[in-house]
């Protein structure tokens, strides 16, 4: 069934799981970061390549190399009373910096997307007098997403 992202959760979790599966990441104290109005690819990984081509043939040999488990970009209009925007604003630059955060993504049909990762940016942005003002970060995961 065709789904819009309308319905679409994301909560964070100054902690990462006993286990990186559904039990060690339900087992969590999870915190909304609300109002969030896009996500960017919330699951997928991406393998590197390079490759070789032997001069008798001039054909190309790709071979995979690193694996990048990807990142997602949330935004939201930015709230200061909002627990889960502080929290992820904190795994940027404050109190959290250091922390691998949980990441829980909900989809309109009640499918989760569990991952680990480091917040690298949570930057607040008043473009203009017309604009709201908007908090988006950008986070990298670290492990294979667990679906649920």
């Amino acid at each position: 069934m065709a789904q819009t992202g309308i319905g679409v959760t994301y909560h964070i979790s100054a902690a990462e799981p006993a286990t990186h599966d559904q039990t060690g990441f339900e087992a969590l104290t999870w915190t909304e970061f609300s109002d969030v109005t896009a996500m960017g690819t919330v699951q997928g990984a991406t393998n590197g390549s390079t490759s070789y081509t032997p001069m008798g043939t001039g054909i190309e040999h790709p071979i995979k190399t690193t694996l990048n488990y990807g990142e997602i970009n949330p935004s939201a209009p930015y709230d200061s009373s909002d627990a889960g925007q502080e929290l992820f604003i904190s795994g940027n630059d404050g109190a959290e910096r250091d922390t691998v955060f949980s990441h829980k993504i909900t989809l309109q049909d009640g499918t989760v997307f569990y991952n680990t990762g480091q917040i690298f940016s949570a930057p607040v942005e008043a473009a203009d007098a017309s604009s709201v003002v908007m908090v988006t970060g950008n986070v990298k995961f670290n492990n294979a997403t667990v679906t649920v």
